[in-house]
């Protein structure tokens, strides 16, 4: 489960002193009950974060960070390179729904870009205009057909293993596939679209698992692994191209 925050403030922009001279970045601090120390951590967009206790002063977070300015610095050097949504699809040209997989054709248009997608096609085309970036333009209409096909297809495997859900919601979470809530509200990344149908399939279970064991004990995974005779193999595969995809449709 996240770390439940006091203050979800926005990020700001700092400057560090380091060995290599001044460092910009952008620093968002989140102060969160769960913390007993500080936390520095380094998303996929190059934003820093700095989760503090409750009664840490903001001093001793600010005298804390210049400290850590080198590691800062190394580790935003070691990030990997954006990849467009245009690229991705010129490596990977499909993508996912009703645990099948559609070839993904991009077309020219001088009219408003679109997805033409038809579940009993093996094809889906993308228009998008040449005067406008790709990813701009992608990133809607992929957020637009994963809204409609990956409640549909959570919702069909629910009903599969006798499963109740409150809810399916489309997210852009920076780095989570999914959550499960108590309420039975399931949330989803809309990226699921850009994995292998067997990998979308088992982000889904696994948040279907959560329903019945809110937590990752043995019986959390036992329950899975009914649903998924494979998920171990599954969930390292995904292991392995997590970091990438999420870096997918970043605005920034």
């Amino acid at each position: 489960m996240p770390d439940r925050q006091t203050n979800p403030n926005p990020a700001e922009t700092v400057f560090l002193q380091t060995a290599e001279g001044v460092l910009k970045i952008q620093l968002r601090i989140e102060r969160s009950v769960r913390s007993r120390v500080m936390r520095l951590s380094i998303n996929l967009d190059g934003e820093v974060v700095l989760k503090i206790p409750p009664r840490q002063s903001l001093q001793s977070a600010s005298v804390f960070l210049s400290k850590q300015s080198e590691w800062i610095r190394e580790r935003l050097k070691r990030l990997p390179k954006r990849t467009t949504l245009l690229e991705h699809f010129t490596a990977f040209p499909y993508v996912s729904a009703y645990n099948r997989s559609y070839s993904m054709h991009i077309a020219s248009t001088s009219i408003k870009p679109s997805l033409l997608f038809f579940p009993t096609a093996t094809e889906v085309c993308m228009r998008v205009r040449e005067d406008t970036l790709f990813d701009s333009q992608a990133i809607p209409l992929l957020r637009d057909l994963a809204s409609k096909v990956i409640p549909v297809r959570t919702l069909e495997l629910a009903k599969q293993f006798n499963i109740k859900i409150k809810h399916v919601s489309m997210r852009d979470q920076k780095t989570r596939w999914g959550s499960c809530s108590t309420s039975g509200t399931i949330s989803l990344n809309w990226r699921l679209v850009l994995l292998e149908p067997a990998l979308h399939d088992h982000i889904i279970l696994h948040e279907l698992a959560h329903t019945l064991e809110m937590n990752h004990s043995a019986r959390y995974y036992k329950v899975l692994g009914q649903m998924d005779a494979n998920s171990d193999k599954h969930s390292k595969a995904i292991d392995q191209v997590s970091r990438y995809l999420m870096s997918l449709g970043r605005k920034s």
